[in-house]
């Protein structure tokens, strides 16, 4: 048994030994606690693999376990000020992703954000649930505490800070879904001050955002077809993969690289 990640990393393991204990991703308390197992050590690092013994060994998250994004070094730290809508914390992207990308390659249909609690999710990107490049069934959950509204109580939240994109693009599904979880953008002050929601939404689209979120001139965002505003999307149409965040890019790019069988080109 290993205290975090990095202490796995900088550990020799005695070889008799094919599976380890972490208690933490980082530091004590972080919830980040996952099962390693032993893996080929070959190719590329990926995020959710550690090489211990001097590189000579190499471990990846456990999939027989209940996978969730606290594994991958998400914090769930994030707050919003309902006035401001400034969003701080940490930005949880990236492991998010991680963990549904950990999922994908490994046939597992249903990840967590979090083992339960009251955390809230930064999110800066959009966040794939696929990527198109074959069906997956894959279900992200978040823990649901007495029907809170708003994302503002009990219970798993994602605070996304993006307004000329969606929070979950979901691609390639089959009985996927996302459960459980809250969002709360840039538009939660608009919708909440106007209204609009239930019976009073207005048939006008252009209504249904806020003033300052509303694409003028060569701003992108707000309902445009290329950059779809939403907290969920089925089969998003991004414009072109050049028009993709760099980010978003090479993770496009590393799937479609790593995905058994795909030989079609990215792009």
């Amino acid at each position: 048994m290993r205290s975090s990640r990095a202490a796995l990393a900088a550990a020799t393991v005695e070889p008799i030994i094919s599976l380890v204990r972490t208690l933490n991703y980082s530091t004590t308390g972080d919830g980040g606690g996952a099962t390693w197992v032993e893996v080929t050590n070959t190719g590329a690092l990926q995020p959710w693999q550690v090489q211990s013994n001097g590189g000579a060994r190499r471990w990846s998250i456990d999939k027989n376990q209940n996978v969730n994004a606290l594994m991958f070094g998400a914090r769930g730290d994030a707050s919003i000020s309902l006035t401001t809508l400034v969003i701080t914390g940490t930005d949880d992207t990236a492991a998010i992703q991680n963990t549904i990308d950990f999922a994908l390659q490994s046939s597992i249909p249903d990840i967590y954000l979090s083992p339960g609690g009251n955390r809230k999710f930064k999110t800066t990107d959009t966040l794939h649930l696929g990527w198109g490049n074959s069906f997956y069934t894959i279900r992200l959950h978040g823990t649901e505490v007495g029907g809170a509204y708003g994302g503002t109580g009990a219970g798993s939240a994602i605070f996304c800070t993006a307004t000329d994109r969606p929070t979950i693009n979901i691609q390639g599904a089959r009985r996927s879904g996302v459960f459980g979880i809250a969002f709360v953008g840039q538009n939660y002050r608009h919708v909440w001050d106007q209204r609009i929601f239930g019976d009073n939404l207005s048939a006008v689209a252009a209504d249904w955002l806020a003033p300052a979120l509303t694409p003028a001139g060569n701003a992108p965002g707000g309902l445009q077809r290329h950059a779809p505003y939403a907290a969920i999307t089925i089969d998003a149409a991004f414009a072109n993969f050049d028009k993709l965040s760099e980010s978003t890019a090479k993770r496009v790019v590393r799937f479609w690289q790593m995905a058994p069988g795909n030989l079609r080109a990215a792009g």
